[in-house]
């Protein structure tokens, strides 16, 4: 997920990257420090948990709170 701020272009080459971590040992070292096995694009199914844990939140405890923006 990312801000619509952000442009498309740099939004893929993050995702490129990501994901292509693995594929390069120093890029399995820092996954292995950072205690992950790897990045995947996401989809919509992918985002399917997250979007009933916001729901079962707003549930439970009400409006999600507003981001704090600074530039």
């Amino acid at each position: 997920m990312a801000s619509g701020s952000v442009p498309l272009g740099h939004i893929r080459s993050l995702q490129t990257a990501l994901v292509q971590l693995r594929a390069q040992a120093n890029g399995q070292e820092a996954l292995h420090r950072a205690g992950i096995s790897g990045f995947e694009p996401g989809n919509s199914v992918s985002y399917d948990d997250v979007w009933d844990f916001l729901q079962r939140y707003q549930r439970a405890l009400g409006r999600l709170p507003d981001r704090m923006v600074t530039r």
